[in-house]
């Protein structure tokens, strides 16, 4: 019997902990409905969602602007909070999000019906209001359209009686995609909702990033297939616009100014890369109009680099200045398309074959010949003479 009750105790306990748990892992954002009764001073969330579809998306802050438009609907007694088109100076809302890579993340701001303006009403209405993002510079990403909130305030009743209770009132809330949804929704029907859960979305990386690769090839019948070639590498651009160059495949090395190893690329900043033969390295979290400048170290203005003819596979060579230096390189700038820079380093030569096939031995042959006859006549003079 004891034996019994101990198990259903473990049972129970056990239903118990699966019950909050389910609890637990069902939380999610607070969704607000038309029908909920707020009150002056109950927060209204409004989540906004970041997703990074493609690259690294830098850390940035959101902010957001509420702006009253107009009255829908009001009764005699009611006076609106506002003049139309004011902009309601409100601190806090804002949501920040650190570097991202795939994936999404959302948080929450709030806004009461008394930071609406709504806090102490003489009637019953309707007011609709404009909350929108305040767009920022970052050229990957893609920012979010405004939301239109519709809020009513009505008497409160007694649940019993129906009697209104004077000066008291509860408010509702909706949201819609548009102004135009918000002004014909009715109480049977309303088309453009938007929830609260789903207020604003950003996407960063979505089809908007492309990606560099550098690679360097040796040709010649001298090339040395074995040989490393050092460059110098630097994008530039707005730092408020831009996120950091990330390496998405390395087949060399890229090192700072401090000769440390690097994953990614600061912009306006140069960077030193190694590569050997059928060696490249790939770039990426490249938007639109982002430059880039690249030159192989030790390139004359003849295009040479010790024994090897230093060329960039369609493309002609021109001069770069990165740091100070002006060298012949290449520099462009991202236009909605992957970039392939190929530098190719040729070193052609003749085989020594150990016999020389040019005229200068047979030039040598007359010399002597010459002056061997000389020192024969001399030696005939001589003899004559003696």
């Amino acid at each position: 019997m004891k034996l019994k009750k101990f198990f259903a105790g473990v049972l129970a306990a056990a239903m118990m902990l699966t019950v909050g748990a389910t609890a637990a892992f069902a939380e999610g954002p607070a969704a607000i409905t038309h029908n909920q009764a707020l009150t002056a001073t109950s927060e209204i969330p409004l989540y906004k969602t970041y997703e990074v579809k493609n690259g690294t998306a830098p850390a940035e802050t959101f902010s957001f602007q509420v702006k009253y438009l107009q009255v829908i609907r009001q009764d005699k007694a009611a006076t609106a909070p506002y003049n139309n088109e004011t902009v309601i100076n409100l601190t806090g809302k804002e949501t920040a999000f650190g570097s991202m890579t795939k994936g999404s993340e959302s948080k929450s701001f709030t806004v009461t019906p008394t930071e609406l303006g709504l806090g102490n009403p003489t009637g019953t209405g309707k007011y609709l209001y404009e909350i929108s993002e305040n767009a920022g510079q970052t050229v990957a990403t893609t920012y979010a359209a405004p939301v239109y909130m519709a809020v009513t305030v009505a008497h409160k009743v007694d649940a019993e009686t129906n009697q209104i209770k004077t000066g008291e009132y509860e408010y509702y809330v909706t949201m819609f995609s548009s102004k135009e949804a918000a002004l014909n929704a009715t109480g049977d029907s309303a088309t453009g909702k938007v929830n609260n859960t789903e207020a604003f979305t950003n996407t960063y990386g979505d089809g908007n990033l492309y990606t560099l690769t550098l690679d360097k090839t040796v040709q010649g019948s001298f090339g040395d297939l074995g040989e490393t070639f050092t460059f110098v590498i630097e994008f530039t651009g707005d730092a408020n616009k831009y996120a950091n160059v990330v390496v998405e495949t390395n087949q060399g090395t890229i090192k700072d100014a401090d000769d440390n190893a690097v994953t990614s690329l600061a912009l306006n900043t140069p960077y030193t890369i190694t590569l050997g033969h059928k060696n490249k390295i790939v770039f990426n979290n490249l938007p639109k109009d982002i430059s880039y400048k690249i030159y192989e170290k030790n390139t004359t203005d003849d295009s040479k680099n010790g024994q090897y003819t230093v060329s960039v596979a369609d493309t002609t060579m021109q001069n770069v200045t990165i740091d100070g230096k002006t060298v012949l390189g290449v520099t462009d700038s991202v236009n909605n398309a992957n970039v392939t820079v190929s530098f190719v380093n040729t070193h052609e030569g003749t085989p020594d074959m150990g016999v020389v096939l040019d005229n200068a031995p047979y030039i040598a042959m007359l010399a002597i010949v010459a002056i061997g006859g000389v020192a024969l006549m001399l030696n005939k003079r001589r003899r004559d003479e003696e």
